[in-house]
């Protein structure tokens, strides 16, 4: 099972959440994750056991943290397993799975669910965000969770109408719109960084996300088997947008419409990891998930994903030299070929008997990369040697001695 957050570290965040506010399990405490809502006050959490909800959720402005056990455990199973099912709304024009519309911010936190079968919600005389709906000048939290087989008139999976909400490492998953299959937005500013779009499909435009009158920037994420009449991709509509180091694939009708920018897809140049890339550093290649058709969005170790994305692992020094692409880090240190947190004599005899015996090359390969040139060769042992004893850095070695 993949982990990419220590217990240990899991357990801090809880003892860390249970001194600022109480903990309101759900069902033990309360049947209802809304009731649980109602009754917590600015600096809870409400914890929610595995299980099926049928549920529209109202956040009411509270600074809370909504989450499931995936807090705890970590387990991506967690998520497909605790699921609210937004199809029995109690107020038809009402009927986004998770509604954010009361101006709630940073510290409103939404993490480690499924959200499915929402229709949206009625703003200005359209139904928006059937799977969550961010207006009201509202800024949440969004994490870790799978919106998956929503419906609306614009955003499917997820509108975002007005504020400036966090939408980190989500799955959006075959969710419909005639705009905006997998999301919308509009008059926000937004950056969406570590999401999947997967098999989102929109009638008109922006299979997996339309951009309107809005600042948004969009990095490391995976945009895959998506379909619309125009950008199966992404469609961009007056906005201002940055999209880097992210995956297209597959997209129906084009990965990129109304962008105005031809460098968008024109493989000039290369990544990271030497795969062909625009200047912008996306790639355009299968993401190599482990199993998307059961929703899961972990990366196989031979996926181009990894190490493709901008910057240093929030996992470090797991997650090798850069981020990944896509929802889920893929845990792996360079050089520690035994993996036992260290930098030792068994990694050097390892890499020796590969370039020298034939011994098995390491899935995946990049863990052999210690001079950072995604080549390996004897200069990858010399650098371990050198690190080793103490005499050289590698900027693609953490401190594992």
């Amino acid at each position: 099972m993949l982990r990419f957050v220590t217990l240990i570290a899991s357990a801090v965040v809880i003892l860390c959440t249970s001194l600022a506010g109480r903990i309101i399990q759900v069902p033990s405490q309360f049947t209802s994750i809304q009731v649980a809502i109602n009754n917590a006050n600015n600096g809870d959490t409400v914890l929610v056991a595995q299980g099926l909800y049928y549920e529209n959720l109202n956040f009411r402005g509270k600074k809370i943290m909504v989450a499931s056990r995936f807090l705890i455990d970590q387990s991506v199973s967690t998520i497909r397993s605790t699921i609210i099912d937004g199809s029995s709304p109690i107020y038809p024009d009402s009927a986004s799975v998770v509604l954010f519309a009361s101006g709630e911010d940073t510290s409103t936190v939404l993490i480690g669910f499924t959200l499915t079968k929402g229709i949206g919600t009625l703003v200005p005389g359209s139904f928006l965000g059937g799977g969550i709906l961010v207006t009201g000048q509202s800024s949440p939290t969004i994490k870790y969770n799978i919106i998956s087989q929503n419906s609306a008139i614009t955003g499917g999976g997820m509108a975002v109408y007005g504020g400036s909400p966090t939408i980190a490492h989500n799955a959006f998953v075959a969710n419909t719109a005639g705009n905006g299959g997998g999301m919308s937005l509009d008059y926000c500013k937004v950056t969406v960084t570590h999401n999947v779009f997967y098999k989102n499909i929109a009638d008109t435009n922006g299979g997996a996300l339309m951009i309107g009158t809005a600042a948004v920037e969009i990095y490391n994420s995976a945009v895959t088997d998506n379909a619309a009449e125009a950008g199966g991709g992404i469609y961009c509509n007056n906005g201002l947008w940055v999209i880097k180091y992210c995956d297209f694939f597959r997209n129906q009708n084009g990965n990129f419409a109304g962008c105005g920018d031809a460098s968008l897809g024109d493989k000039r140049t290369r990544n990271f990891n030497l795969d062909s890339a625009d200047v912008y550093k996306n790639i355009y290649l299968d993401a190599g998930y482990t199993n998307p058709a059961e929703y899961d969005f972990s990366l196989t170790c031979r996926s181009r994903l990894i190490d493709a994305g901008a910057g240093i692992p929030e996992t470090h020094p797991m997650g090798g030299s850069h981020e990944d692409i896509g929802m889920i880090e893929y845990p792996f240190r360079v050089g520690d070929l035994s993996i036992d947190g260290k930098i030792n004599v068994a990694d050097i005899v390892a890499m020796i008997n590969i370039i020298f015996r034939g011994a098995p090359v390491p899935c995946p390969i990049y863990a052999t990369d210690t001079d950072c040139d995604r080549i390996f060769t004897i200069a990858d042992v010399i650098v371990m040697i050198n690190y080793w004893m103490g005499r050289s850095e590698s900027s693609c070695l953490f401190d594992l001695k």
